[in-house]
């Protein structure tokens, strides 16, 4: 009987199994919006990451499809942090001297946007590395209580029993 039930995980001929209480036909909009996005790609995870170091104003969420979840966050920060910055630069440089009244609220305006700006970047940045793999933590979990079977295929290095070499391999985890 294991056998069978193995090869029916193995081969996905099984019934979807949601936790007590919750049919598969009841997801929630968020569990149904989780499923049909699915997996953030390694490709998509880089390549975000990358694009929000060198971009940033969410740019690396999109890339990595999460754009409405917190990339939006960047985007408006980031343009209120240029305009900071824009402002009070303008500001500035229309006071020839340092006695004019407006040239102390222009250099504030342009350290609060370049700071701003500076923790905005590195926050988008952090985020565009870690979100991918928090949401590919909720698509796995959501898949397991939905009785989706989990293969992970990883190769390794090991050393033999009589210590002359390595011994290397792929390890499937179910």
């Amino acid at each position: 009987m294991k056998a069978l039930v193995l090869f029916a995980l193995l081969f996905g001929l099984h019934t979807a199994h949601a936790q007590p209480g919750q049919s598969p036909e009841q997801l929630t909009v968020d569990d149904q919006a989780l499923l049909a996005h699915g997996y953030i790609s390694t490709g998509q995870q880089i390549g975000g990451g990358l694009t929000a170091m060198m971009f940033g104003f969410g740019l690396g969420q999109a890339v990595e499809g999460r754009w409405s979840d917190t990339g939006w966050i960047f985007t408006l920060g980031d343009s209120a942090a240029t305009l900071a910055f824009t402002v009070g630069l303008f500001s500035a440089i229309e006071c020839t001297n340092l006695s004019c009244p407006n040239a102390g609220r222009g250099f504030l305006l342009m350290a609060l946007g370049a700071g701003g700006g500076a923790v905005l970047r590195l926050w988008g940045t952090v985020d565009a590395v870690i979100g991918p793999q928090l949401h590919n933590r909720r698509v796995r979990d959501l898949r397991a209580r939905l009785g989706y079977p989990y293969a992970q295929l990883s190769p390794y290095v090991a050393p033999p029993r009589d210590g002359a070499g390595a011994v290397g391999g792929l390890a499937w985890r179910f």
